[in-house]
């Protein structure tokens, strides 16, 4: 953590301006920009992962005071690494999604969210809905079709089968509009779609998703 200090001037709201004027540009780029990279290494080199985590936790919590919503990019990749711990190894989609969705509060433009999160979105997904929280998985659905993960066509497919899950046949129609103009080809939509339009056994379509 020889660094850490450095961090801790340059950041710092009651740092003089004069100081500031003097070193800042030096700092910046010589230290600060890569701040993150330079403390996340740093708790890599414990081989206590349970102590390096502790350690990260108070760390994130004394420089988020700090850190600058909308413009901090190293703040922010303090939070995409928490989002990534708590997934990969802490096996927590809930927690991981809140950390992601934090570090773009952060840093909007982070190139490094977008993919993270919609693998914790599939994920939390699947957990509702073997749960069969279907009003949450709706919702999880909505957020995957926003982002177009895994793709445009997949995330209306899965739009469209937890819609009819829900009984919400209006928004599978809505569903169905937007994925035929991508695939206008598709037999199995046009079934869903044609069945829907003739009221046909529409409670039943639902079962036709789960047998693909």
């Amino acid at each position: 953590m020889v660094y850490l200090p450095t961090f801790w001037v340059f950041t710092s709201h009651t740092a003089q301006p004069a100081r500031l004027t003097a070193v800042g540009t030096h700092i910046y780029h010589t230290y600060y920009e890569h701040a993150a990279t330079i403390l996340l290494y740093a708790h890599t080199l414990d081989p206590d992962f349970d102590a390096a985590w502790a350690e990260k936790r108070q760390l994130v919590a004394e420089l988020r005071p700090y850190a600058l919503k909308g413009n901090d990019k190293q703040f922010a990749d303090l939070c995409i690494d928490d989002g990534l711990t708590y997934f990969y190894r802490l096996n927590d989609p809930l927690k991981a999604k809140a950390a992601l969705i934090d570090a773009l509060a952060y840093y909007p433009r982070s190139p490094l969210v977008g993919e993270h999160l919609g693998k914790v979105n599939l994920t939390l997904l699947e957990s509702y809905f073997l749960k069969k929280d279907i009003e949450q998985a709706n919702l999880i659905a909505g957020e995957l079709i926003e982002a177009s993960y895994p793709s445009m066509e997949e995330s209306l497919r899965i739009g469209i089968h937890i819609a009819l899950e829900a009984q919400q046949y209006d928004k599978a129609q809505q569903y169905i509009a937007r994925y035929l103009k991508e695939v206008p080809k598709d037999a199995f939509i046009l079934e869903i779609d044609k069945r829907l339009q003739e009221g046909d056994r529409v409670e039943e379509l639902r079962l036709l998703f789960r047998q693909k």
